[in-house]
């Protein structure tokens, strides 16, 4: 299966083309066909971009509050038993040693 082409190529290409047969144009050739199909071009890729635009799932303003990592408390580990014990406590409340 293959990809749809982006609406930005389809811009590019409508101006593109539309730019060079408006030259042509200028020119005396018979190029009207091209700068109108140019610009037919150029207006659906605009479209097509706009709906991607639109139709694209927005994410709430207050989610980046929500995926901001919370505080970390500091921890120590017991020198004796080699539990989990918070950066304030005196004593393991494991085993009860001394904590320095």
């Amino acid at each position: 299966m293959t990809k749809p082409i982006h609406g930005g190529v389809y811009l590019i290409l409508g101006l593109g083309i539309t730019v060079l047969s408006y030259y042509l144009l200028d020119k005396g050739q018979k190029m009207a066909i091209f700068f109108y199909a140019g610009i037919i071009m150029a207006a659906y890729g605009l479209i097509k971009l706009l709906i991607i635009r639109l139709t694209k799932e927005r994410k709430p303003k207050d989610a980046n509050a929500r995926m901001v990592m919370p505080k970390q408390v500091p921890v120590k580990y017991c020198s004796r038993c080699g539990s989990q014990i918070r950066q304030q406590d005196q004593f393991c409340q494991f085993c009860g040693m001394k904590q320095y």
